[in-house]
């Protein structure tokens, strides 16, 4: 399934990297919004708000990677 040369293993590819970057960012949005609800110190929160932040740059991030080593492969 996962072969350079059959376009199901690219569609493959792609689908898992866009699963993964949307899963990121709908985790992160979780994250940001309990972060809003936090009734303790807001250090804490602040801190949650951060990694939501760093955790979309990262799925991002990821997706990017993923299709870019993808391509490097299939030239």
């Amino acid at each position: 399934l996962l072969d350079v040369e059959s376009s199901e293993g690219t569609a493959a590819m792609f689908v898992w990297g866009t699963f993964m970057m949307f899963y990121g960012i709908i985790a992160s949005i979780g994250l940001w919004r309990s972060a809003c609800r936090y009734a303790g110190p807001s250090h804490w929160a602040l801190l949650a708000k951060a990694c939501a932040v760093l955790g979309i740059g990262a799925s991002v991030a990821y997706a990017f990677m993923w299709y870019g080593s993808w391509m490097i492969l299939a030239a």
